[in-house]
């Protein structure tokens, strides 16, 4: 009669592929009626999947430091045992020995994708291929957990897991709180992924652009699988990526040849005036006035890109020189309401707790005419006077306005 194969025995056949030892352990009958009649293992939620101690796959030696203790598969594929992993998801095992694994084996998957210095590809390859996911599991169980591998691996930015699932049947037109898979994929930044998905005849590759805009390389490779990058009306793809501060991206954009460095939004801003309403790399002003940006064009209010730079960015000298440099004729120009650039300059200075002189320098020097008044009645010389740090300046300045200071301010 052969030596009983203990379950120690058991865990060092599987870790070392011995697969005629492990197969030998459930030809014992006393292990043999074990396995057939145990209480089926019950989905757990969550992860690390706990399974239950006092079955023959969990080995719980009294040496905590153990090589062997824990959960076989585990153990398995920490070992790149692949050949036993397949043995155990056959129709010989599932079927003859243990039922059980049907219960468990969400959880492998769980753990051949989690878990440390596992060959990943190799053992999801297995998984797949085996009699419990394709017999056993329903159809709609295995397109789950397709789209639960596929999502890690888009996590994880394994395009050759993505290339796996997909041959294995993922449908790619799922949707999730994440967006389609293609969005998903891209908004993790990996050209390989988008690409992976892209082949397989994956739909979206318009919409991925908006969740690619972290790096260049992936927005050019939506470009190059056929995005639109103009975008929808309102939506241009070029505003977002002023908006994000790409400048990588902003720049790929534009040499792709494809934007309209124009455009407008909802608002009617183009994507200079937003790079100037928002503390976007000054590298981004130069390189959108570098690609013909129209400098002169207003928004739905009449503001150009100077009344926003100078309500937005009023301390922001090197930008507001930028634009007082590159388009001198602004310096007056007024909006709907009659406000100039340099009103608008004064009123966001006298809400922050430094007023700017420097600043409003700058429109002096360019030929701001403080005098101007807006529908209203309100000029940069009576809004100065509302503020006593507006006296200081006004004061300061007699050259700029003579015989307009009030007896007693």
């Amino acid at each position: 009669m052969d030596d009983e194969v203990t379950q120690r025995a058991l865990f060092e056949a599987a870790v070392h592929g011995d697969l005629l030892i492990v197969q030998r352990f459930f030809t014992q009958r006393h292990i043999a009626w074990i396995a057939t009649h145990d209480e089926p293992i019950v989905e757990q939620p969550g992860f690390p999947y706990q399974p239950a101690y006092g079955n023959w796959y969990v080995f719980t030696p009294s040496d905590p430091s153990d090589h062997l203790r824990g959960f076989l598969f585990n153990l398995i594929l920490q070992h790149d045992q692949f050949p036993v992993l397949a043995w155990f998801l056959s129709a010989e095992t599932t079927e003859g020995v243990d039922q059980s694994m049907v219960h468990f084996f969400e959880e492998l998957v769980a753990t051949s994708l989690w878990l440390e210095q596992v060959d990943t590809a190799s053992a999801i390859e297995v998984v797949l291929a085996s009699h419990v996911f394709l017999t056993l599991l329903t159809l709609d169980d295995r397109q789950r957990m397709l789209q639960e591998v596929l999502e890690q691996a888009i996590r994880r930015e394994r395009d050759d897991i993505i290339r796996l699932v997909i041959a294995h049947g993922a449908s790619l037109d799922q949707w999730s709180r994440r967006g389609t898979r293609l969005e998903y994929c891209a908004s993790f930044g990996n050209v390989a992924c988008v690409e992976r998905l892209v082949e397989s005849g994956v739909f979206g590759v318009q919409t991925c652009l908006m969740y690619g805009l972290k790096r260049a390389d992936v927005t050019l490779a939506c470009i190059e699988n056929g995005a639109d990058v103009r975008g929808k009306p309102g939506i241009a793809l070029l505003h977002e990526a002023v908006r994000r501060n790409r400048l990588e991206v902003v720049e790929a954009l534009l040499t792709s040849g494809c934007v309209d460095v124009n455009a407008l939004d909802n608002n009617g801003r183009t994507p200079l005036i937003m790079a100037a309403s928002w503390e976007t790399e000054r590298s981004i002003l130069h390189l959108l006035l570098a690609s013909n940006a129209d400098a002169y064009l207003r928004d739905k209010g009449g503001e150009t890109v100077l009344h926003h730079a100078a309500k937005q960015l009023p301390h922001e000298t090197e930008t507001l020189a930028l634009l007082l440099n590159h388009a001198p004729d602004l310096v007056n120009a007024r909006d709907h309401h009659g406000a100039t650039p340099m009103l608008a300059l004064v009123r966001a200075l006298l809400l922050t707790a430094r007023l700017c002189f420097e600043s409003l320098d700058l429109f002096v020097a360019a030929g701001a005419d403080p005098f101007i008044a807006n529908s209203a009645g309100k000029s940069v010389h009576s809004a100065l006077w509302e503020d006593e740090r507006g006296w200081d300046y006004v004061l300061a300045r007699p050259h700029v306005f003579p015989g307009h200071l009030p007896n007693d301010p």
